[in-house]
């Protein structure tokens, strides 16, 4: 007489449990995509706009502890190099970037963001007198009031806004974005919470 040998349950997946597991997933993936990848997107406009913020205090900062000129400007894209905001030490106050003279910093411009305005604006607002650049002097003041504005793929924009001759400095989003009015233009918690499309 032939003897089977004891076996212990079969261990594994089936075809079927498999592929539940799978389309499990796909659905799972399919419902989380879309808010991860705006997520991405207003992270890379956020920091892009935070990190000019903070080199605008550095360039400030540095004046004031030089007593020259801290400078901040928008590059725009060139064949070598990808769009960015730079900051210096402007040592003979001339407001050109040389040899010799400190960089504070810089960032460059992530893909999916871009300097630009509403309606087809320039990236800089403002900063008349001291040719586009943000300008701050050896007392802390700036040079003159305006703004470096960045957008996403999405027409999100958010501005980098030296709001007056003492050198205060906001990020500040627009509501509507179909003009350049200067009223519509917001910092968070004032008056109006930050919508994204």
């Amino acid at each position: 007489m032939k003897t089977r040998a004891l076996r212990g349950p079969e261990t594994g997946f089936t075809l079927i449990e498999a592929l539940v597991v799978m389309v499990i997933l796909l659905i799972l993936m399919l419902i989380a995509a879309p808010p991860l990848f705006t997520m991405m997107r207003q992270g890379k406009l956020r920091g892009t706009a935070y990190e000019t913020a903070t080199l605008m205090r550095l360039a400030r900062m540095d004046a004031i502890k030089h007593s020259g000129q801290g400078i901040v400007e928008f590059v725009a894209a060139a064949p070598d190099q990808m769009a960015m905001v730079r900051a210096f030490s402007d040592r003979n106050s001339n407001n050109v970037w040389e040899d010799g003279e400190p960089l504070i910093g810089r960032h460059e411009l992530p893909n999916g963001v871009e300097g630009r305005s509403p309606a087809d604006g320039d990236v800089v607002s403002g900063f008349a007198r001291s040719g586009g650049r943000a300008v701050f002097r050896g007392n802390g003041a700036a040079a003159d009031t305006g703004a470096i504005r960045f957008a996403d793929l999405r027409e999100n924009y958010l501005e980098v806004r030296v709001m007056s001759a003492a050198g205060r400095i906001e990020v500040r989003k627009c509501r509507t974005c179909a003009s350049e009015d200067l009223d519509d233009w917001f910092a968070q918690g004032e008056g109006w919470t930050w919508e994204w499309k």
